[in-house]
This record gives structure tokens, C-alpha cells and sequence, in this order.
């Protein structure tokens, strides 16, 4: 094999980083599902502020200071895009609004994927690709 160079190592690295944690992802669209914050900042009808959708979520307020990272999680992810708030106060606070991807994850609409998503992370669905190596080696006719 040849000897590769620091950034065909440091691209190799990062694809299995990528495909290792790729599931915090899909779990995170759940979580924000299950919450309801996609319908919460749609109904809201114009950017929400992250105080508004905190005080909108049921969460346990201990919690409220996990939020910032939970929704910085799912900027980045491209579920929620970040926007200034233009109105006239003198602080423009940021705040999230829906993208393109988002807009197709409302609980409320039945058109939407959130039931696909919710079925696909559900731990019944998952937890046969756990144990896709014991079915290559095993005599089981199927993994799942």
C-alpha cells in the first residue's frame, strides 16, 4: 500500500468520524419531532427567538440551558437556518425559522415524513442492523 499523504489521512478519518455519528443526526430530527418544535416554529408564523421556543417546548426547565446546543445540532444538520431578527428593538436577536427540509417533518401534516422518520429510528427498526454480522456468520435465514 501506499504511503498517503496528511490529507488523504485526514479525509479517511473524517468520512469514518462521519458514518460513526451519523446517527445523532436522525435522532436529533426525532427528538425535535417528538417535541413538536418544527410545528411550534411554523405556527408561530414568523422567526421564533430561542426564549419564545423554549417557553413553547414542554420541557423541564433545568433542561432549558441545553437547548442553544441542541438547536446549533439541527442548524447544522440543515433542519433550522438561523436569522436576524429585523424588527425595530435595538438588540436584533437571532432566530431559527424552517428550511426546506423541515417544512416536510410537521406532526400535524399528513403529508409530511415525520411518520417514516419516527418508524425508521424507532429502536424495533434499528435493532436488527445490530446484529448484522452475527446473520453473515450464523445460519439465521434472515437478519431481520
Amino acid at each position: 500500500m501506499a504511503k498517503e499523504e496528511p490529507n488523504e489521512l485526514l479525509q479517511a478519518q473524517t468520512t469514518v468520524w462521519n458514518l460513526t455519528y451519523s446517527f445523532i443526526s436522525s435522532l436529533s430530527i426525532k427528538c425535535a419531532i417528538q417535541l413538536g418544535i418544527p410545528d411550534i416554529i411554523h405556527n408561530h408564523g414568523q422567526l421564533i427567538t430561542l426564549s419564545e421556543l423554549a417557553s413553547s417546548i414542554p420541557i423541564t426547565p433545568t433542561k432549558t440551558a441545553f437547548l442553544p446546543l441542541f438547536i446549533r445540532l439541527l442548524v447544522h444538520s440543515g433542519i433550522f437556518a438561523t436569522q436576524k431578527n429585523e424588527d425595530d428593538k435595538v438588540e436584533k436577536e437571532q432566530g431559527y425559522v424552517l428550511t426546506r427540509p423541515s417544512s416536510r417533518i410537521f406532526l400535524s401534516k399528513k403529508t409530511g415524513l415525520s411518520p417514516l422518520l419516527l418508524m425508521a429510528t424507532n429502536p424495533v427498526e434499528v435493532s436488527p442492523w445490530h446484529f448484522l454480522s452475527d446473520w453473515f456468520v450464523g445460519d439465521q435465514p434472515t437478519a431481520f
